[in-house]
C-alpha cells in the first residue's frame, strides 16, 4: 500500500470517529434534555423528528439552540431551511461542515 493511500485511510477513520462522536453528542442532548431514549433515537436516524421522534417546535429550537452551545457555532438561514437537518445524519453533517470552517 502505497503512503498516501494509507495517509487517506486514517484521515477517513478519524473522519469516522469525529461524525460517531458527533451523532454521540446529539443522542445524549435529545436523552439528557428530552427524555428520548438513545436507542430510539438513533433506530429512527433516517426518519425526520416530526414523525418518528415528535418534538414541538419550540423543543426543535431548543434542540438547536443547545447544539449551537455545545459546538460553538450559530445555524445559518441556510442550514435551518435544510430538510436534513430533521435527522440525526443531517445535523451532525451539518455540524461538521461548521467545524471545518474555523
Amino acid at each position: 500500500m502505497l503512503f498516501c493511500e494509507v495517509e487517506m485511510l486514517v484521515l477517513c477513520k478519524d473522519k469516522n470517529s469525529e461524525l460517531k462522536m458527533i451523532q454521540q453528542d446529539i443522542l445524549l442532548l435529545l436523552n439528557e434534555k428530552f427524555c428520548i431514549p438513545s436507542a430510539i433515537a438513533y433506530e429512527t436516524n433516517e426518519e425526520d423528528f416530526e414523525t418518528a421522534i415528535p418534538l414541538t417546535s419550540c423543543e426543535m429550537a431548543y434542540l438547536l439552540y443547545f447544539i449551537e452551545s455545545k459546538f460553538d457555532f450559530k445555524f445559518t438561514k441556510t442550514d435551518i431551511d435544510d430538510p436534513h437537518i430533521y435527522t440525526i445524519n443531517g445535523l451532525t453533517q451539518i455540524i461538521e461542515r461548521h467545524r471545518n470552517r474555523c
